[in-house]
């Protein structure tokens, strides 16, 4: 594990090794290949046990579950964890083969100099790395480095562009986060707390493992304090509303590539580390049902916010910043349903990480061809941009649940078991997504089909080109139609069963 986490570093160190910004982009995709292609290989090793019902392979977990690692609870976890880090490591690939033709381009229009470029491939395999350990963390102090790692990588890449607007959304950026992620640790101090109260010693204690046997002894009024510390301080990360505010900001002005790697997986994974708090306090308090009613709150606020955010979009990439708000209130949601909304959860992060990667991909090719970022200065964009524009229409199709992508049938899933557990609610979070889906669509259309204000259309100077960047959205738009029909067959759900109900 220790040797594969190293190629990130490698990585890294390889874009101040390479001379020209041609070697440095090459060699970030030769360790993004290997890099990504290891972790997937080692997910798929794993994942097969949950296709298999249960079955797990001997020698990978003698490998990396050995009791002297201290990551005996990645035996009961397994499968969600390798489950996390597959969608890291596809998204990071996805998004380093876009970063190959997005910064080439910046760069040779001079958006970006070559130390710029250096920059920007320097944080991104380490914003990856934080994540990964923030997944495969047991240690609570490891845990939260690794997220504050993830915010100080980011905030360099928010700022990259050096502009007055992208500066003010890189300094909310690490002062929200950091703030949260502040808050967050006084919960996780709690919680060590609460472990020492318990009778482990201080070493243990700091253990989620540990923490995890030992909680039918914890003080539960602690717990449930220190489990709303978390929810506040990792809501922030997650963008739980009103604690979202940095990432509208943040999505619009980074580079489209790393937008991808914010929505598609960063918020997933502080998703998860949520989740793992949330397993603690409920086994501390012997029911879910307080933390249920808290994530329900916060997960339909979130999407009802979004709902009136996205109702008159000026920004695409704000549009789908919103987006990113609303779905990330419908896992909260999901989260406080049981195990149906569960299942619905790890279904729709799946394809929330493929269509919204997807969408900021695309945006990014608008944005190189467009040259602005505003709703109303796209016009006509099917004609002047036919493939750009056609992937960019599936992918908005994708993400607002239209059938055959697996968001609908998440979605289905989360709306029945909500109407039987709290239905009021959820026909409010109907009328959200209904107002979401309508918006969308309208902004979809004007960048589509809108013509000037004389009524012509202008003129189209060259044929678009086929892209890196569309041979990776035409992979995943691929993958979300065919995962999303195969989500609807038994064995496919039984397998996301077994994920969901390993955290």
């Amino acid at each position: 594990m220790f040797i594969f986490l190293n190629i990130f570093l490698f990585a890294a160190a390889s874009a101040f090794l390479a001379r020209t910004e041609k070697q440095i982009r090459m060699s970030a995709l030769f360790f993004a290949v290997l890099g990504s292609g290891a972790f997937l290989l080692l997910s798929a090793v794993f994942l097969s046990g949950a296709f298999r019902y249960g079955w797990n392979v001997p020698f990978a977990a003698n490998w990396f579950y050995a009791d002297r690692m201290n990551l005996d609870w990645l035996r009961a976890s397994s499968y969600y964890v390798w489950f996390m880090v597959a969608l890291i490591s596809f998204t990071y690939l996805t998004a380093i083969i876009a970063s190959v033709r997005y910064i080439g381009e910046e760069s040779r229009e001079h958006l970006l100099t070559l130390d710029k470029v250096r920059l920007y491939f320097f944080c991104v395999p380490l914003f990856i790395l934080s994540m990964l350990i923030a997944v495969f963390a047991d240690h609570l102090g490891v845990l939260w480095i690794a997220l504050e790692g993830t915010t100080l990588t980011t905030t360099l890449l928010v700022a990259l562009y050096r502009k007055d607007a992208s500066i003010e959304a890189a300094w909310k950026f690490i002062i929200l986060c950091s703030v949260g992620i502040g808050i967050s640790m006084i919960g996780l101090l709690m919680m060590v707390h609460a472990g020492l109260e318990s009778g482990l010693d201080v070493f243990k204690a700091f253990s989620y493992a540990s923490l995890r046997e030992q909680t039918g002894l914890f003080p539960v009024d602690a717990v449930k304090l220190a489990f709303v510390f978390i929810l506040v301080g990792i809501g922030t990360k997650v963008g739980f509303v009103p604690m979202h505010t940095w990432l509208p900001d943040a999505h619009s002005k980074t580079p489209s590539p790393v937008s991808a790697l914010l929505s598609g997986v960063l918020l997933n994974v502080a998703f998860f580390v949520l989740l793992r708090f949330k397993i603690l306090t409920d086994s501390t308090l012997g029911d879910s049902t307080w933390t249920d009613h808290l994530m329900i709150g916060f997960g339909l606020l979130s999407v009802v916010v979004a709902a009136f955010f996205i109702l008159q979009p000026r920004n695409y990439k704000r549009m789908l910043a919103y987006s990113s708000v609303e779905h990330m209130g419908l896992m909260g949601f999901a989260s406080g349903l049981g195990p149906v909304g569960m299942l619905a959860l790890t279904i729709h992060s799946v394809f929330h990480t493929l269509a919204k990667s997807a969408l900021f991909f695309t945006a990014g090719e608008i944005l190189l061809s467009q040259k602005t970022t505003k709703i109303s200065g796209v016009k006509n964009l099917m004609k002047k941009a036919p493939i750009t524009a056609t992937l960019f229409a599936l992918g908005i199709l994708a993400i607002i649940a239209i059938p055959p992508s697996g968001l609908f049938t998440s979605e289905f899933m989360l709306v029945g078991a909500g109407l039987l557990s709290v239905p009021w609610l959820t026909i409010v979070l109907l009328l959200a997504l209904s107002m979401i889906a309508f918006s969308m669509l309208k902004s979809t259309m004007i960048m589509l089909y809108a013509v000037d204000e004389e009524g012509t259309q202008e003129s189209v100077d060259h044929t678009e080109r086929f892209t890196l960047t569309h041979a990776v959205v035409i992979t995943q738009i691929v993958l979300i139609v065919l995962l999303g029909l195969l989500v609807t067959t038994p064995t496919v759900q039984n397998a996301f069963t077994l994920i969901s109900q390993s955290i």
